[in-house]
């Protein structure tokens, strides 16, 4: 299962198959949102507690709202790497499904 990764100088952004999918989707429909989606990822390493942390199905994830999207994530901290994995993107009725 190929994965996409994004690295910035202390942290890197995995985006699984089906994040990186809508994402591209996005990218055609509404530039703006996607804009906007990408700014609120890369904004987790700076606001690690703005998150919420997910039960259930989804239990050891967390989750950031943006408007209507919710991303769906995990941080993983090595010795001098954060990696944000980055599972599910969409809006609220269809993330959580």
């Amino acid at each position: 299962m190929p994965m996409i990764l994004i690295k910035d100088m202390d942290y890197e952004v995995i985006y699984s198959p089906q994040s990186d999918k809508y994402l591209k989707k996005l990218s055609k429909r509404n530039k703006k949102d996607l804009i906007m989606i990408k700014d609120a990822i890369h904004s987790i390493p700076k606001n690690l507690h703005n998150s919420k942390l997910l039960k259930g199905q989804y239990k050891g994830f967390r989750r950031i709202k943006k408007d209507p999207y919710r991303i769906i994530f995990k941080i993983k901290v090595d010795t001098s790497l954060l990696s944000i994995f980055i599972l599910e993107i969409g809006k609220r009725e269809n993330v959580y499904k």
